[in-house]
């Protein structure tokens, strides 16, 4: 009796200590994450950015009106916006190297991607799409590796200055060397039953300018709605 006693002090005391030492690592996990979006996060503004404003032609930005611009220590601002009240727009500048080319710098490749295991994503969701971008700060690239996942994908634009595409997007990614994790990531956001799995119809521009590139993203807010392949590239391109 005494023997069964002892057992079940030795398996409460053992049980005890894991569920201590689980805790204790959860409390340190979850400080260290705090600790990074407290740190590493700016309040969002609603004001609109000149360099934004300076990529699109006038007659069309007249019809723009900003959502939100995410602001964060260790990297550029992300600004949303609604286009004519029926698109919406995400800018994002990439820092890159002085003697960046898109003609031997720019890689793409098609095929279905996801988040890179074990490394921490910040979400920037709207209705329609969501941008995630992988905490801490980036050097200047000198590479650009897309993956587009989707259907009916168009070439728009290639040249040294701009590089766009359309697509029925399930996701895209974005890294600056072949082997490093995904630094971008883009996603539809399922609001709806009647749009989960459904691709958005979305048009993906990057525009060298000013000693940087700049992704520009546009879909429709409804995502059963399909978008004109031509009319981010008409934004930027148009005087």
């Amino acid at each position: 009796m005494k023997y069964k006693k002892r057992l079940l002090l030795i398996f409460f005391s053992v049980w005890a200590l894991i569920l201590v030492v689980s805790t204790i690592m959860g409390l340190i996990k979850h400080k260290n994450l705090s600790q990074y979006y407290l740190t590493g996060l700016l309040p969002s503004t609603y004001t609109v950015l000149p360099d934004d404003s300076g990529l699109i032609a006038k007659k069309y930005f007249d019809k723009f009106k900003v959502e939100e611009v995410f602001n964060s220590k260790s990297r550029g601002p992300v600004s949303y916006f609604l286009f004519d009240e029926k698109y919406r727009v995400a800018i994002y500048k990439i820092l890159i190297k002085n003697n960046m080319m898109f003609n031997d710098s720019f890689h793409v490749k098609y095929e279905k991607v996801g988040e890179t295991v074990g490394v921490e994503y910040r979400q920037l969701a709207r209705h329609s799409f969501c941008l995630l971008y992988r905490g801490g700060a980036n050097s200047p690239a000198s590479q650009i590796f897309l993956t587009l996942g989707g259907d009916s994908i168009l070439s728009v634009a290639k040249n040294d200055s701009i590089i766009g595409y359309h697509l029925l997007c399930h996701d895209f990614s974005i890294r600056y060397t072949g082997d490093e994790p995904n630094d971008i990531l883009f996603q539809p956001k399922d609001d709806f039953e009647d749009t989960e799995g459904i691709p958005i119809s979305l048009d993906i521009l990057f525009v060298k300018r000013n000693g940087a590139v700049y992704l520009l993203l546009m879909a429709p807010v409804d995502r059963k709605v399909s978008i004109d392949p031509q009319l981010l590239y008409k934004m930027v391109t148009e005087k």
